[in-house]
């Protein structure tokens, strides 16, 4: 889920997560600069973070780049991509 400072909230896909940011699959990408908050959910488990959207592709999403991430949300997604490159090896 995506949400803005306002309250505006909406639902998108991550592709492509990294510790510095991710791709949001999503219909209606926000402007490049938005500043926003994701919560992304794996597993049994949710991490909450803030960033920026940095690129955009009409139709189709954004890239995002994380923004001051607490060392616990940081440790959930490196956990995340261990288990994602142990699952696609």
């Amino acid at each position: 889920m995506v949400k803005l400072r306002d309250g505006i909230r909406t639902v998108g896909r991550i592709a492509q997560l990294s510790s510095l940011g991710c791709y949001v699959d999503t219909a209606d990408p926000l402007p490049v600069g938005t500043a926003l908050r994701l919560r992304i959910r794996y597993g049994c488990s949710t991490c909450e973070v803030t960033g920026k959207t940095i690129y955009t592709h009409a139709g189709w999403g954004m890239g995002v780049l994380f923004a001051d991430v607490a060392a616990q949300q940081r440790s959930t997604i490196e956990t995340w991509l261990s288990e994602l490159a142990r699952k696609s090896a």
